[in-house]
């Protein structure tokens, strides 16, 4: 099967399409279905590809980013589609905020009626980390990096910050979070945590793969960390912004 699904996902986008749906003609829906619950700059792209390395999962991207006028239930039908029968496991990332075209149109009450669904819900402890990451790479328009010569050097993704800026997207991150567990709360929930994904990868793959019901198999990680450096090497102002939420609710975040 592993051998199978390999050949499938060559890099030949002519094979992709033709081998997955002749084999998605005889396939099955009888897989469980998961989302990857999340917002931007958690590492769902290193858990999304490790996924799809899995032999028995299909793991897809960010399918509802922008629906461009499409129906989102088409949208829905498709990914939770006929499956080739090696394929046990079927999934997309969802961040709290998609689509960004349009207002929620029914995506998540829909999934929230879903039987069956898996909700890996991913978050990262430093919210703040979250932030940086996310405006140098809106800055760079580089959200994914798979070599290590292609990281930037810290000089070329230096940021700045508000204080406001940083209180708005730690609080609204905050409060995504709470409505993701809240709305989720009766569907099987996995909470996954950037942090733990990177120090200890085979173990978090180990839990998730059994809460999916599958078995074990290593992860193949392609990606490479954007911003390894230290906050106050990529965040022109951070000694000032420390300074500042001193004795703050979110002063934590900046250790």
């Amino acid at each position: 099967m592993k051998i199978l699904k390999k050949l499938i996902f060559t890099p030949h986008r002519a094979v992709i399409k033709l081998g997955y749906i002749a084999l998605s003609l005889v396939g099955h829906t009888d897989y469980t279905p998961f989302i990857i619950l999340s917002r931007s700059r958690t590492g769902s792209n290193l858990l999304r590809y490790a996924l799809q390395s899995h032999p028995n999962i299909y793991s897809a991207g960010e399918i509802f980013m922008h629906l461009n006028g499409r129906d989102y239930r088409t949208v829905l039908n498709r990914i939770f589609s006929r499956h080739p029968r090696f394929i046990r496991a079927v999934g997309f990332k969802l961040f709290y905020y998609h689509p960004h075209d349009v207002e929620d149109p029914g995506i998540q009450q829909t999934l929230i009626e879903k039987s069956r669904l898996h909700v890996i819900h991913l978050k990262r402890r430093n919210i703040l980390r979250s932030a940086i990451s996310r405006k140098i790479a809106t800055n760079n328009q580089i959200w994914v990096t798979r070599k290590t010569r292609d990281v930037l050097p810290a000089k070329a993704k230096r940021v700045s910050f508000t204080p406001e800026e940083i209180e708005s997207e730690i609080d609204n991150t905050l409060q995504e979070i709470g409505q993701g567990d809240t709305r989720f709360g009766d569907k099987p929930m996995l909470t996954v945590y950037y942090e733990d994904l990177v120090a200890d990868h085979e173990a978090i793959f180990r839990e998730i793969t059994s809460f999916l019901g599958l078995p074990y198999a290593k992860p193949r990680l392609t990606l490479k960390k954007q911003n390894p450096e230290p906050m106050s090497e990529l965040v022109e102002n951070f000694d000032e912004l420390k300074a500042h939420f001193k004795g703050h609710r979110l002063e934590h975040y900046f250790e």
